[in-house]
């Protein structure tokens, strides 16, 4: 009676976009992997707390991990779920570009 579930975000909500490098301008967003989801005391005040860097660095996977979302009470960590990048993000610069160009020019595969 005195304690109660709590779910504060649900699985592939976005949470935030972050700029990625290296990739010509794009943003990736940061989508919660799994419910965010605790039984905490019933009348108390969840928080939710995000962990993600400012930027990130191309190349980016869908589904990599990129930070984690904390579910929180009175200073308590009662939960936390994964966040990932919702899209492939690939590198952009002069040096991909020119691999991706000698491998085409040699009739290769890309990595």
């Amino acid at each position: 009676d005195r304690y109660e579930a709590v779910t504060m975000l649900h699985a592939g909500e976005a949470v935030v976009s972050i700029p990625v490098t290296h990739a010509d301008n794009a943003c990736v967003s940061a989508l919660l992997a799994q419910d965010l989801t605790g039984v905490m005391p019933k009348g108390s005040l969840p928080q939710v707390e995000i962990d993600l860097p400012d930027v990130l660095e191309a190349p980016i996977q869908a589904g990599q991990v990129i930070g984690t979302a904390k579910l929180m009470a009175g200073g308590t960590v009662i939960a936390e779920a994964p966040l990932v990048a919702s899209a492939d993000v690939p590198r952009d610069d002069f040096p991909a570009r020119w691999l991706m160009y000698w491998r085409n020019w040699l009739g290769t595969p890309a990595a």
